[in-house]
């Protein structure tokens, strides 16, 4: 790690030492997921991480155990096929994919396709899209951005 670097992560567990206890939301990402780790590091049992997964779910629309039971198990199995950045974004009886966008060309690979839907369909989804783009963060927001087409670049798997 380079001198400045250094001193960057140096002052952020200064920061970290100074509370008595934390508790980081994080959503998975690199960001929250390095900020979790060193908070850890720093405080050991005082340091906890709560996943934040409410960017799964449209505004305005109830969340429950059972939809973040869903989410999760989705997410779960991409994980475990090997995909990154993952975000499974629940909506009714359906779920939109959305991994980094050089892993998208993988769901042309019937192998991953036939898992995906098994698992979906076993979840309860009735309807799988891949979002076309890949994840991107803050995604969700652009809806209230001017001039930005909100999701328009989706591949529909199946409908039940």
């Amino acid at each position: 790690m380079n001198k400045k670097l250094s001193e960057k992560f140096a002052a952020l567990k200064s920061i970290i030492k100074s509370f008595n206890h934390v508790i980081v939301a994080y959503s998975g990402g690199v960001d929250s997921s390095f900020l979790l780790k060193a908070s850890v590091d720093t405080l050991g049992e005082k340091a906890s991480g709560v996943l934040a997964i409410s960017s799964r779910f449209p505004y305005g629309e109830e969340i429950n155990e059972t939809k973040l039971k869903m989410v999760d198990q989705m997410e779960t199995m991409l994980y475990h096929l090997g995909f990154n950045d993952i975000r499974a974004r629940h909506s009714n009886n359906k779920v939109t994919i959305e991994v980094r966008p050089d892993q998208v060309k993988r769901f042309a690979d019937d192998n991953i396709k036939i898992k995906v839907l098994k698992k979906a369909k076993e979840i309860g989804y009735k309807q799988v899209m891949i979002h076309m783009e890949g994840y991107r963060q803050g995604k969700l927001n652009s809806v209230f951005e001017k001039n930005i087409p909100s999701d328009t670049t989706k591949l529909t798997l199946f409908k039940s």
